[in-house]
């Protein structure tokens, strides 16, 4: 190489340019000699050749931009990330376009959008409310309440959670509202990377309805399968054909204000009780709240099986797993649990699962994976992100009542904003 690049420096001086233009090249023939022969290595016995691929790797975010910020008080990360829309928003005097924004600040979420227009007010709601719909993806569309913020063009989804986990199964959100004196019209908004974004986001604001949809985007379930699979396999009939929903419907608690109250009663160990409370937490606290009591409670767990057959009133010898018994009329669940390793279906059970009642009628949803929810896992199986997506739904979205039929309890189930 170095004989090659000698003659190519000596053709170069010898022509008689200017010394800049000999000086450039001179570099252009160093650059080109070099370039040439450094890929190769060579001796007398082999030779290896060397490629190099670099690759550029998409944003975390996708096509989000994304702001962050850090509270010097307590050190909590806010969130602010935005997408505009990609198709303008019409009324009868312009054109905008508008922003879809999710925010995680103090521990809090907010979605909102800014449409650029004044809009048409809901004359059936309250002051300051604002008539939408929504389609998430191939999802059904759903007609939402929006409120105004302190900027009128500016439109707030009232508690948000559960739609902001929605978001990560879909990558695109339609968005429908109306202009003042104008006609109803649309922005379409492209949210690639929104996964990662909540996902991101949960590390502070950490929202157990969020997890819903999180879950749901794991087992790659859509949020109409999923509302479908919670009618499905939440509601029940009887055999004097009354239809309902136990669990959640029946007065168990549905929020952080009214969390699942559980009993541990009897004469536990300590280890025991903190291995048992344990189990549950780390299974279930994920979506639900729940709360240790000492007094009245939704789930109580007896220590042993003398204690359960004094409550039962019933021989408990000849369960191999434990027991499980809902007292409808007092709107509670008594459990006893050989091993805390059976703690998820039991519990599973009783927040009202129909697999463990022995009415699952008129199921349509079917999954990839196996799951509680179809009673096809064992016993002392792991809970699957399906099954704590659909209960998480059920918790999250309780009806009022115990009687309902199916189509009102999915309808129920099937609120975006509750």
């Amino acid at each position: 190489m170095k004989k090659q690049l000698s003659v190519l420096l000596m053709l170069l001086i010898s022509c008689g340019p200017s010394e800049v233009a000999i000086e450039e090249r001179i570099e252009e023939a160093v650059s080109e000699a070099t370039s040439t022969t450094s890929s190769s290595t060579s001796t007398t016995s082999s030779t290896t050749t060397t490629t190099t691929t670099t690759t550029t790797l998409p944003p975390r975010y996708g096509v989000w931009t994304v702001e962050t910020s850090k509270s010097a008080l307590d050190d909590s990360v806010s969130f602010y990330g935005f997408v505009d829309s990609i198709k303008p928003l019409k009324s009868k005097y312009d054109e905008t376009i508008p922003r879809l924004v999710v925010r995680c600040r103090s521990g809090e979420y907010d979605m909102y959008v800014d449409t650029g227009h004044i809009l048409t007010p809901y004359y059936d709601g309250d002051i300051g409310e604002v008539l939408a719909r929504i389609r998430l993806g191939l999802n059904e569309p759903k007609t939402i309440v929006v409120e105004e913020g302190a900027d009128s063009e500016v439109v707030f989804f009232r508690s948000p959670e559960l739609l902001i986990g929605y978001l990560t199964t879909v990558d695109k959100v339609l968005f429908e509202i109306t202009p003042y004196d104008s006609n109803t019209d649309y922005a379409e908004f492209e949210i690639d990377g929104v996964y990662n974004l909540i996902f991101d986001m949960q590390k502070d604001c950490r929202s157990k309805k969020v997890n819903v949809g999180l879950y749901a985007a794991d087992a790659n379930i859509s949020v109409d399968k999923l509302i479908t699979a919670g009618a499905d396999y939440f509601w029940q009939k009887d055999s004097d054909g009354d239809e309902y929903a136990l669990g959640f419907a029946g007065g168990f608690g549905n929020s952080e204000f009214s969390p699942v109250r559980i009993r541990m009663q009897g004469n536990w160990s300590d280890s025991e009780k903190t291995e048992y409370q344990n189990k549950v937490l780390s299974t279930f606290a994920s979506v639900i709240h729940i709360d240790f009591v000492d007094g009245d409670a939704d789930i109580i767990f007896h220590a042993d099986q003398s204690s359960a057959e004094n409550n039962y009133g019933e021989s408990l010898s000849d369960r191999e797993y434990g027991a499980l018994l809902y007292w409808g009329e007092f709107n509670y669940c008594e459990a006893f649990v050989r091993d805390s390793a059976y703690i998820p279906i039991y519990i599973f059970g009783c927040l009202g699962n129909n697999e463990v009642w022995g009415r699952n009628l008129g199921v349509s949803s079917s999954f990839s994976q196996d799951t509680f929810v179809e009673g096809e896992l064992y016993v002392n199986s792991s809970i699957t992100k399906v099954d704590l997506a659909i209960l998480g739904l059920v918790y999250h979205n309780s009806p009022l009542t115990v009687r309902y039929s199916k189509d009102a309890y999915k309808t129920e189930l099937g609120e975006y904003t509750p």
